[in-house]
């Protein structure tokens, strides 16, 4: 039988002499309307691809055929033309939300890099994120997630990481004090975890040359 005690930014679920903490951030502000915006990027993606000549059509689904991309949600089945297709242009929607032009054929890029340096570190009471990648970025776009802090010796975490990134430079360190409050309601402190997750892709194709998640521990 388990009972379940919430506490600001916490459930905690007791029972059989176990407990399980999930770590939530504070519900200052709703992420309904974010929800409601990617809901109509991917109706948009679908509707373009409802419209497609037959060529274009065909030219994705050989695309998918000679790139396979296995997302991170189903590494053992690649992800058919169609949906490649409206992965990447609600990505592309995301990337550019003021000048859209849909990827309606795919142009592939050879691209295999290596993942990014990665650090996230208070200064001066400020939360920063420090990005070095190995290519420049006129080849890919790129979207950065990153959770909620997770404490030291939390033995349960389940929540989805948010998008928060696009970065303009894929050399910098930038500022996230607010934009890390504006999701979580709250910072990191020295030696919390956070997930940082990174989706790579080709800027004129379809093509994810590098999409995963890790633990980076805050300094």
């Amino acid at each position: 039988m388990f009972s379940q005690i919430k506490q600001r930014g916490q459930t905690i679920y007791t029972g059989n002499k176990i407990s399980t903490i999930r770590n939530k951030s504070f519900p200052l502000q709703s992420s309904s309307g974010t929800r409601k915006l990617i809901s109509s990027y991917l109706f948009n993606s679908v509707k373009r691809w409802l419209t497609l000549s037959d060529a274009n059509k065909e030219s994705w689904n050989n695309f998918s055929y000679s790139f396979p991309y296995f997302p991170i949600s189903q590494p053992d089945q690649a992800l058919m033309g169609s949906q490649i297709f409206i992965k990447r242009n609600t990505h592309q929607q995301i990337l550019n939300t003021s000048s859209l032009q849909f990827i309606d054929s795919p142009a592939p890029v050879s691209l295999d890099p290596d993942p990014p340096e990665v650090s996230i570190f208070i200064s001066t009471g400020n939360l920063y994120l420090s990005l070095i990648f190995p290519l420049s970025n006129s080849y890919f776009d790129c979207l950065i997630s990153l959770s909620p802090p997770i404490s030291p010796g939390i033995s349960y975490v389940k929540f989805k990481s948010r998008i928060m990134i696009k970065p303009s430079n894929f050399t910098q360190t930038i500022d996230i004090t607010q934009i890390y409050i504006s999701k979580f309601g709250r910072l990191p402190v020295p030696g919390n975890t956070i997930i940082f997750s990174i989706i790579e892709m080709g800027k004129y194709d379809g093509i994810y040359p590098y999409e995963d998640n890790y633990k980076i521990i805050v300094t």
